[in-house]
């Protein structure tokens, strides 16, 4: 401005306010230094809207009108992504840094990678998880009891399954451990007779067409195991003979009651022969209508053959019996230890 005059004045040399005109002295001067306008509005040209103007962050508010300065190293929203080590505004390298994410970690609609081929960390854990589903199974799978390929869901239905089947009475069990000792009975009724036994005479229940006793001694067909206790029981009190008990694996010639049971060396020598079991003397033990026989400190061992599970026995008294009871039941128990 010139010198002497103050803002007023020069105001006055542009516009005269008396006259509302433009004044006649329109020359303004600049002089070096700040020039102070006070009381200034900034507005903008469509709504009117006065803009605050602040310097320190408590003045001026994020909802105020503000006049915006724009940052060249922050940069603008539209600034293009780099992602490598070229300059760059704050905003394109923040930009560039979700880029290489995304191109890592991938989208959610990557296709599952399985194999070792490239791909982005989303592909590999969604390969991993169909993987997974393969191996592990779906809660639908066929449930697998052989050795048939299939998934873990699969195997593990099958092992329910045939546990569950297991529970039943059957074979199909996972396996056994130890023995198992049960205890066979067979029974018949002598001859309507009351005749006399000579030693070592046989006692069946026929003096005709008599059979060989049996009974079903193995766990499975064709199995083994071991007789370990033998007992006579007979309908008649006060008898007093020994019997001895002899086993085959295939079905002996019968021999008639109250005939002498006289084995020859081809019979004993047989693979059929399975060895034979001497019992103590009968005793009623103060009982009334019975005598009894047994041994049982006996380890007889024998294997089933022809598709079967069963022995077969004869019996045979190794000393006379007088008045052995007319038609009389004798039952045979024979104690096996199964393997």
């Amino acid at each position: 401005m010139a010198d002497n005059k103050n803002v007023n004045e020069a105001i006055k040399d542009v516009w005269d306010p008396v006259t509302h005109t433009l004044g006649t002295t329109t020359t303004a001067v600049i002089t070096t230094g700040d020039i102070e306008i006070g009381a200034v509005e900034i507005k903008d040209g469509t709504t009117d809207t006065r803009a605050k103007v602040g310097v320190t962050s408590a003045a001026v508010a994020e909802s105020d009108n503000l006049v915006g300065v724009h940052d060249p190293v922050l940069g603008v929203t539209t600034d293009a992504a780099v992602i490598t080590s070229a300059t760059g505004t704050i905003s394109a390298k923040l930009r560039g840094i979700i880029a290489i994410f995304v191109d890592v970690l991938g989208v959610s609609t990557g296709a599952a990678v399985t194999t070792d081929a490239a791909g982005t960390i989303q592909q590999y854990l969604r390969g991993i998880i169909v993987k997974m589903v393969d191996v592990l199974g779906v809660s639908t799978g066929t449930k697998v009891i052989t050795d048939a390929n299939g998934s873990i869901q699969q195997y593990l239905r099958g092992l329910v399954h045939l546990w569950i089947s297991g529970l039943a009475a059957g074979e199909a069990h996972i396996g056994s451990v130890g023995g198992g000792i049960i205890a066979l009975r067979d029974t018949f009724n002598r001859p309507g007779d009351a005749n006399d036994y000579a030693a070592n005479d046989a006692v069946s229940n026929s003096t005709s067409a008599p059979t060989a006793r049996s009974v079903a001694a193995a766990r499975v067909n064709n199995g083994s195991g071991y007789i370990v206790g033998v007992a006579v029981n007979h309908e008649k009190v006060s008898l007093t003979p020994r019997f001895r008990v002899h086993f085959f694996n295939s079905a002996p010639t019968p021999v008639n009651d109250n005939a002498a049971l006289a084995l020859t060396f081809a019979i004993t020598n047989a693979a059929s022969y399975v060895g034979s079991v001497d019992l103590d003397p009968m005793a009623s033990n103060g009982g009334t209508d019975y005598s009894r026989a047994q041994n049982i400190s006996i380890r007889l061992p024998f294997t089933c053959t022809g598709g079967v599970t069963t022995l077969w026995f004869l019996l045979q008294t190794l000393d006379a019996v007088v008045a052995p009871g007319n038609a009389k039941g004798v039952t045979t128990t024979i104690y096996v230890d199964q393997n």
